[in-house]
């Protein structure tokens, strides 16, 4: 076990936490929650449901590091990383996609902003996926 790596992780999903602590305190009592296709709010709820999306990071990196630990592989894992570089690879990507996620709930990103930061996202970490 490289504990090196799920230390970075845990650093890193803290990404979301720390974004959302610095402008919780200007967010609105009612942040949306759901965009419809034309990027306006279909859904709304209050603003501590941020904290539980800016956690999910943490509770995937959680989950998958506990499978480590246990001793049980992650099966069809690329080959040029160990499985803690994975999980840090993971937890990267959550806290960039979840990140984006609260700064578009709070209105300091646009629905552009964020599909421009989620396909790159995506695409680059299925396709480390595919290709391993």
């Amino acid at each position: 076990m490289e504990l090196p790596w799920m230390l970075a992780s845990l650093v890193i999903v803290a990404g979301p936490f720390t974004y959302l602590a610095r402008h919780y305190a200007a967010a609105p009592a009612r942040v949306p929650m759901h965009f419809g296709i034309d990027g306006k709010p279909t859904w709304y709820g209050p603003k501590q449901a941020l904290w539980a999306i800016a956690a999910l990071p943490l509770a995937i990196s959680i989950l998958v590091g506990f499978q480590i630990f246990s001793g049980r592989p992650i099966k069809n894992l690329p080959s040029f990383l160990t499985l803690e570089q994975f999980v840090f690879v993971l937890a990267a990507f959550l806290a960039v996609i979840f990140t984006a996620g609260v700064a578009l709930q709070l209105g300091r990103l646009s629905i552009g902003g964020f599909l421009l930061v989620f396909v790159p996202a995506v695409a680059s970490f299925l396709l480390m996926a595919l290709l391993g």
